[in-house]
């Protein structure tokens, strides 16, 4: 979801570091991308966090701090053909790229505490003009890795009121392209932020319809890091149960203590959930039998096997 993250995190300030140097290459394919749609120009908006740390710039004093990106911005134009600045600077206020096409790369979103802080000053100033607005516990659902979509207010009336927030940054940052005047189509690209029907319902009460959406490829999503390397780890583990039936180890079935105990000795390793998730599946096609007196796995044990047990 091209978020922001926070140099607070795991790995500190030098891991953060790190991140927005591969953040930044991807910058840099994204302005290749928007600098073919032609036209009279492309620019990025994107978060400042990414920029100083990228340049190490993030303990300046704020005169340095300001001469450092004016640099930065100039000399991203000239090498990539695209401008480049942040929200909260450059998403609202200023013509400056009128007629560009706008890649809007993330969102600036904000943390729970602050959403909740945000909804009850809203619901105190509509209850002071007599507007019903519900109270809301404070719960949030839980992160939807797969979809890339953080937790959200678990209240309909939260979920929108925070989505709307959001939107409304979005549709700031795509009118500095001034599309209404341009005699030409101009290009609205929205790289992640959140990817759901709520927030396409708050961008369209914004005025920015959805025309397309397409898989970027850019991007490495947090559940893509999770399972990195998965495909290589599952053909090995197939590997080794077909080795282990055709020396004859698994005439009384495979256990997967037994299996992970064969890919250590091999020299491999896999998760948990892998090694378990194969030797399941081999076993319900029939090529190996379940080790009577071995340790069970969930993940196979709920199936139907009447022929095993």
């Amino acid at each position: 979801m091209f978020g922001r993250g926070s140099p607070k995190s795991k790995g500190g300030q030098e891991g953060y570091s790190k991140k927005t140097q591969i953040r930044m290459s991807e910058l840099v394919k994204i302005a290749e991308f928007m600098k073919e749609k032609g036209g009279k120009g492309a620019a990025i908006i994107t978060h400042l966090a990414w920029i100083k740390y990228f340049l190490g710039i993030q303990n300046l004093s704020k005169f340095d701090l300001d001469k450092a990106l004016s640099l930065f911005c100039e000399d991203f134009r000239k090498k990539n053909g695209c401008a480049i600045g942040w929200f909260g600077q450059h998403d609202r206020g200023h013509d400056e790229w009128n007629g560009y096409h706008i890649a809007i790369v993330g969102a600036p979103l904000i943390n729970n505490d602050a959403a909740i802080k945000n909804y009850f000053c809203d619901r105190a100033a509509m209850l002071t003009v007599g507007v019903a607005w519900d109270i809301w516990d404070g719960e949030f659902l839980e992160d939807d890795l797969d979809n890339c979509v953080p937790g959200l207010p678990s209240s309909s009336l939260a979920m929108n009121h925070l989505l709307e927030s959001y939107a409304a940054t979005w549709a700031q940052s795509a009118g500095r392209s001034r599309a209404v005047r341009s005699p030409t189509p101009i290009a609205i690209e929205i790289f992640g932020g959140i990817q759901n029907a709520e927030m396409e319902d708050a961008l369209l009460k914004m005025g920015l319809p959805i025309q397309h959406r397409v898989s970027q490829c850019f991007h490495r999503t947090q559940r893509d890091y999770y399972n990195r390397g998965e495909e290589e780890a599952k053909f090995m583990v197939e590997a080794t149960i077909k080795e282990m039936v055709m020396n004859f180890e698994a005439e009384d079935g495979i256990s997967c203590r037994q299996l992970k105990n064969k890919l250590r000795t091999n020299g491999k390793k896999a998760s948990n959930s892998l090694v378990e998730g194969v030797l399941a599946s081999f076993i319900q096609k029939g090529i190996c039998l379940p080790k009577k007196n071995g340790k069970p796995f969930k993940s196979d044990l709920n199936g139907n096997h009447p022929d095993y047990f």
